[in-house]
C-alpha cells in the first residue's frame, strides 16, 4: 500500500507540474498589458513552479523504484519531497489570511 501511494502520488504531482507548465502563455495573456520584464518574471515564475514540480515527481519515484522505502536516505529524501510540496502550496496559493510583509 505505501509504495503504491507513493507512486500514484508522484505521478499526480508530475502532472501537475505538466499542466501547471502548458498554460504558461494563457496566464501571461491574463495579466494584460505587461513590460517585457514582468513577463518575463510571470513566465519564469509559473514554468518554475512547474518544473519543480514534475522534478519532485520524478525524483519521489526514482529514489522509490532504486533505493525502495525502508533505506534511510529514501525516507529522508521522500520526505524532503513531500515538504517541498508542501512549501510550494504555502507560498504560492493565495490565502486571505497569508501575510506577504514578511517577505519584503
Amino acid at each position: 500500500m505505501g509504495i503504491t501511494f507513493i507512486y500514484v502520488a508522484s505521478v499526480i504531482i508530475f502532472v501537475w507540474g505538466v499542466a501547471h507548465i502548458i498554460p504558461t502563455k494563457n496566464v501571461v495573456r491574463g495579466f494584460g498589458q505587461l513590460s517585457n520584464d514582468n513577463r518575463r518574471i510571470i513566465i519564469m515564475e509559473w514554468v518554475g513552479e512547474g518544473l519543480a514540480l514534475c522534478f519532485i515527481g520524478l525524483l519521489a519515484t526514482l529514489v522509490t523504484l532504486l533505493g525502495g522505502t525502508e533505506n534511510p536516505v529514501s525516507k529522508m529524501v521522500l520526505w524532503a519531497c513531500a515538504l517541498m510540496v508542501l512549501s510550494q502550496d504555502i507560498v504560492s496559493t493565495p490565502k486571505a489570511n497569508f501575510d506577504c510583509s514578511i517577505i519584503k
